[in-house]
C-alpha cells in the first residue's frame, strides 16, 4: 500500500459504515523503501513492523477510516513499543500511530469511490425496477376497471349468475350398448351340450367330406381322393358299410 496507485482528493471524515471486506494492497508492499530503510537500521524489527503495520492497515479498510496501531496490533504478536516507534521514525505511519493520510488517500478513496458508484447504479436500478412494477400493477387494475360487472376476466363474455346450471345430459349416441351377455344356454337349448350338433350325429359336411369345398377339390382331380387322410376315412367308412 505504501506504494501505487492512483492519487485520489482527501475529503471529509469517512464513516464505519463504508469500510471493506477486502483490502486493495500492492504486490510489491515488500518492495517499499521505507520497509527496506527499516530492515536496514533494525533488522531484528523488520518481521514484526511489517506484520504490526498490514494489520493496521487491514483493520483500517475494515472501519472505514485511520485506525491507531495501538488499536490494531494483531493478537498473536507481543505488542513491541519498539517496534511502533521504529514505523513512525521511517514515516510508514503518522506520530498518532495511524497510517500516513498521503498514502491512505492514494489507496482507499479511489476503492470507496467505486463502491459509492456502484451503490448508486444499484439504487437506479432497483427504482426503475420498481417503477415498472407499479406501472405493470396499474394497467392490470384499469382492465380488471374497464370489465363489466359479472363477467369472466379472461374472456369478456357475459356470464348469467340469476339462473341455475343444468347438467347436460348425454345423446343417445353418446351413450354406450349395454354388455353381451354371456355363458351357458339357459334349458339346455346348446346343441353340442345336448348331443344333436351335427358333429356329433354324424351330419357334419366336412367329417363326410361332402362341404362344397371339398367337392370342388374332387373335380379337379378327377374325382381323386385329395390327401392320404381322405383314403383312410373313404375305407373306414366302407368298412362300417
Amino acid at each position: 500500500m505504501p506504494e501505487g496507485g492512483e492519487r485520489g482528493t482527501e475529503g471529509d471524515a469517512v464513516s464505519r459504515d463504508d469500510g471493506f471486506a477486502v483490502m486493495d494492497v500492492s504486490t510489491s508492499i515488500h518492495e517499499d523503501q521505507k520497509f527496506k530503510r527499516l530492515a536496514r537500521r533494525h533488522p531484528e524489527l523488520i518481521a514484526p513492523a511489517f506484520l504490526a503495520y498490514v494489520a493496521t492497515v487491514a483493520e483500517s479498510w475494515r472501519a472505514g477510516d485511520r485506525v491507531p496501531i495501538g488499536d490494531a496490533w494483531p493478537a498473536l504478536l507481543p505488542f513491541d513499543r519498539a517496534v511502533v516507534a521504529a514505523l513512525k521514525r521511517f514515516e510508514l505511519l503518522e506520530r498518532d500511530g495511524r497510517v500516513a493520510c498521503e498514502t491512505w488517500n492514494v489507496w482507499f478513496l479511489p476503492a470507496l469511490e467505486r463502491k459509492l458508484r456502484a451503490k448508486e447504479r444499484w439504487a437506479r436500478a432497483n427504482a426503475k425496477r420498481h417503477a415498472a412494477l407499479m406501472a405493470d400493477d396499474a394497467q392490470d387494475n384499469a382492465d380488471a376497471a374497464t370489465l363489466p360487472r359479472g363477467s369472466s376476466a379472461a374472456t369478456g363474455a357475459t356470464v348469467r349468475t340469476d339462473r341455475p346450471s343444468v347438467p347436460t345430459v348425454p345423446s343417445v349416441l353418446e351413450i354406450p350398448p349395454p354388455p353381451a351377455e354371456r355363458g351357458r344356454r339357459k334349458e339346455r337349448t346348446n346343441p353340442r351340450a345336448r348331443g344333436t350338433a351335427p358333429r356329433d350325429t354324424g351330419d357334419n359336411p366336412r367329417a363326410n367330406g361332402h362341404a362344397p369345398r371339398q367337392e370342388r377339390e374332387r373335380e379337379k382331380r378327377g374325382g381323386l381322393p385329395e390327401s392320404v387322410h381322405e383314403i383312410l376315412r373313404r375305407a373306414a367308412a366302407e368298412g362300417h358299410q
